[in-house]
């Protein structure tokens, strides 16, 4: 395994815990988010949105590599997708992330 696979590992698993800790991996702490019963998914939500935001300031800045392959249009396979994948994310009730990170706990419902 060569050094950026082994950064990309690292950043990954730190990821995971971040959301294991916050309580992103459970089904129920996400529902009790969404019925306004709890608020700190919420308030995690919006720590997260101006770290994303700075993070791409930062990323922005750096030096680019060239693009790899022409551009790619949008079309309708392009909406089509975006749609089959939210409704894919609001019957799973995780988003695509969090399914690894439930793995790697053992939720087998994550399957």
């Amino acid at each position: 395994m060569n050094s950026e696979a082994l950064k990309g590992a690292g950043i990954g698993m730190l990821f995971g815990l971040v959301l294991n800790h916050t309580g992103f991996t459970s089904w129920d702490r996400v529902h009790e988010m969404f019925s306004c019963e709890i608020f700190q998914l919420r308030i995690t939500f919006c720590v997260a949105a101006p770290v994303l935001g700075l993070s791409w300031l930062v990323v922005n800045r750096l030096p680019k590599a060239p693009p790899n392959g022409p551009k790619r249009p949008m079309h309708a396979g392009t909406v089509w997708g975006g749609i089959l994948f939210g409704a894919g994310w609001a019957v799973s009730s995780a988003c695509p992330s969090i399914v690894f990170v439930q793995l790697g706990e053992g939720q087998l419902l994550a399957v």
